[in-house]
C-alpha cells in the first residue's frame, strides 16, 4: 500500500463554537506537511487567523463579501434556473430541500412547523424562484473553487446553505468532510465521520474492545453542555429576568442604530429582527407558565404505569434538521409512538431547556393524547431515562443514557453513532413501529439488562478512545475565552484527524 501524506489544500469553513481548535492544528498541519489553507469566515475571524497563515500561499474569503456575491442577478431566466437545479440534483444525488435549504435557518425556519416563535421565522427569504437561484450559485461557486485549489480535506459543519452546498459536493467527490463535534459524554470531542454523520467510526473503535468493567449506574451523569442546571430554569424563565433579557435586547439595538448614524451607514443590514427577538423573549416566558400548569414535577408519579420516555430536541437544530433530515417531524413522530404504543403504557415527553421556540399548541395537541404526559423541563432527564422501561429519541443523548443503563432505544435517525448497536431499534418507517414498541417495552430479565450495560461500557470506552478530552471548551458551549487544548489532547486530536483522513483516502483509491 502506498504511504498517504498529510492534507494539501484544506477548506475550513470558520464557526465560532471550533474556531479555536482549527487555529491550534493549522501550525501542526503546516509545520509537518506544508499544508495549504483556504478559509472562509467574517472579517473579524479572518482577521484572528491571518497571524496563522502565509499571505502568499495560503487564502483568506470575507463571507459577506461571498454572500453578496451569490446573491447578484439571480432572477436572469428562471426556468433556466430550475432546470439547473434539476441537474444539479441529479449530479450530486442531493435534495435541495433537504440536504441544504432545510440546513440554512434562516432560509427555512420560517416554513419548518417546529420552530413558529424562532427569532428566524420573520425574514425576506420567502421567494422560492430566489432559494433555487441562490443555491445553485452556491453549487458553481463550490465546484469551481473545489476544483481551482485542489481541495483534499474540508472542515465544514454544514450549517448554512453555502456550507451544506460545499460539504455535500466534497462528499461526492469524495473529498473527507470532517469536524469537531460533541461525543455526547463528559467533555469529550471528536472529529465527525461525514458531513451529517454516521455510526461507522464509533462501531469500529467499540468492536476493537472486546470486554469493559460495567459502569456503576451510580457514575452515570449527563454530558457537559453549557447549559444552566435545570433547579434554576424557574429563575431562569421568571418575569423579571425575561424583561432584563427584553432591556438588554433593545439596548443593543439602539447602539447598533447610533453607531450606524456615526458611520452615516443607511445601508439594509442583515441582523435579527428586533420585534421578532421581543416577541421571542415574551413567548418563552408565557410558554414555560403554560407548560408548568399542564406538566408533573413529581416523579413518584411515574411509579404507577411503565412509560417510553421521549425527550424532545431542540428545534431549529443540526442534530434534527441534519442528522435526522430525512424524518424529523417530532410532533408526528410522538403522535405515531402513542398509537402505536401498546395498553397499558404511558408515553413521558419533555420539553429542551430552551423554551420559546414552539407554539403552544404543539404541546396541547400532545398532551390531549391520553396515553400522553409531560414532565416538567426542570426534571434531568436522566432521571427519567433511569425509570423509563425504554426510551424513544432522534439522535439524543438518552441513547448513550439508556444504554448504560441496561434499556432499549428506538431510535429516529440515519445518521445517528449508535445504530449499530443490539438494544438499538432504528425506526425508518411507521409501518413496523407497533411490533417494535412490543419488544422494547417488555420487561427485561436482570442477565439482559447488563447485557446492554455492557454494550454501554463498551461504547463509553470506545468514546473516550476515538474522543479529545476538552473540557471548559466552546464546543461544550462554555468559556469562549478559551485556550485551548493541553498538549496530550492537541496531539491526539491532530492524530485521531489524520488517521480518518488516511482512512477515506485508502477507501476512495
Amino acid at each position: 500500500m502506498n504511504k498517504i501524506h498529510g492534507p494539501k489544500n484544506v477548506i475550513i469553513f470558520s464557526y465560532n463554537l471550533i474556531n479555536w481548535l482549527y487555529m491550534d492544528i493549522i501550525p501542526i498541519l503546516k509545520e509537518k506537511y506544508n499544508t495549504r489553507f483556504i478559509i472562509i469566515g467574517d472579517e473579524d475571524v479572518l482577521e484572528k487567523f491571518n497571524p496563522l497563515l502565509n499571505v502568499n500561499f495560503d487564502k483568506l474569503i470575507k463571507l459577506s463579501t461571498l454572500e453578496k456575491q451569490l446573491q447578484e442577478d439571480l432572477y436572469e431566466d428562471i426556468d433556466k434556473e430550475r432546470k439547473l437545479a434539476r441537474k444539479n440534483e441529479k449530479k450530486y444525488d442531493i435534495s435541495y430541500m433537504r440536504e441544504i435549504i432545510q440546513q440554512d435557518r434562516k432560509l427555512s425556519t420560517y416554513f419548518l412547523s417546529h420552530s413558529e416563535n424562532f427569532i428566524w421565522t420573520k425574514n425576506d427569504y420567502l421567494n422560492d424562484d430566489f432559494i433555487i437561484s441562490f443555491v445553485n450559485r452556491c453549487v458553481s461557486y463550490a465546484e469551481g473553487l473545489i476544483e481551482k485549489e485542489s481541495i483534499d480535506l474540508a472542515l465544514v459543519w454544514p450549517l448554512d446553505a453555502l456550507s451544506a452546498t460545499f460539504a455535500n459536493i466534497c462528499e461526492h467527490k469524495n473529498i473527507f468532510v470532517t469536524y469537531p463535534y460533541n461525543s455526547k459524554y463528559k467533555s469529550y470531542g471528536f472529529w465527525a465521520s461525514s458531513a451529517f454523520q454516521d455510526d461507522k467510526l464509533l462501531c469500529a473503535y467499540y468492536n476493537n474492545i472486546k470486554e469493559e468493567k460495567l459502569i456503576s449506574l451510580e457514575d452515570i451523569s449527563p454530558p457537559n453542555t453549557g447549559w444552566p442546571e435545570t433547579s434554576e430554569m424557574d429563575k431562569i424563565y421568571s418575569f423579571w429576568t425575561i424583561l432584563k433579557k427584553s432591556i438588554k435586547t433593545t439596548l443593543f439595538r439602539i447602539e447598533f442604530i447610533l453607531l450606524d448614524i456615526l458611520k452615516l451607514d443607511f445601508s439594509k443590514k442583515d441582523r435579527v429582527s428586533y420585534s421578532a427577538q421581543i416577541s421571542f423573549h415574551i413567548n418563552s416566558w408565557r410558554l414555560y407558565r403554560l407548560i408548568s400548569k399542564n406538566s408533573f414535577r413529581d416523579l413518584d408519579s411515574l411509579k404507577k404505569k411503565p412509560y417510553l420516555f421521549f425527550a424532545i430536541s431542540l428545534e431549529p437544530e443540526f442534530s434534527v434538521q441534519a442528522k435526522c433530515k430525512e424524518f424529523n417531524d417530532q410532533k408526528s413522530i410522538i403522535k405515531q409512538l402513542a398509537m402505536c404504543l401498546p395498553m397499558g403504557y404511558e408515553l413521558i415527553i419533555k420539553e429542551h431547556f430552551d423554551i420559546g421556540r414552539r407554539s403552544w399548541n404543539f404541546y396541547e395537541e400532545l398532551c390531549k393524547i391520553p396515553n400522553v404526559r409531560m414532565a416538567h423541563p426542570s426534571i434531568r432527564g436522566i432521571d427519567l431515562v433511569s425509570q423509563s422501561r425504554a426510551v424513544a429519541t432522534m439522535a439524543g443523548t438518552v441513547t448513550l443514557e439508556a444504554t448504560l443503563m441496561g434499556k432499549k432505544v428506538i431510535e429516529f435517525s440515519n445518521h445517528s453513532s449508535y445504530s449499530f448497536l443490539p438494544n438499538v431499534f432504528k425506526i425508518n418507517d411507521f409501518t413496523n413501529l407497533p411490533s417494535i414498541l412490543r419488544k422494547v417495552m417488555g420487561e427485561q430479565k436482570k442477565h439482559e439488562i447488563d447485557e446492554v450495560r455492557s454494550y454501554g461500557s463498551r461504547v463509553r470506552k470506545a468514546i473516550i478512545e476515538m474522543s479529545f478530552d476538552a473540557p471548559g471548551s466552546p464546543l461544550f458551549y462554555d468559556d469562549k475565552s478559551y485556550k485551548g487544548l493541553d498538549e496530550i489532547n492537541l496531539n491526539k486530536a491532530v492524530t485521531l484527524l489524520l488517521k480518518q483522513y488516511s482512512q477515506n483516502k485508502v477507501n476512495s483509491n
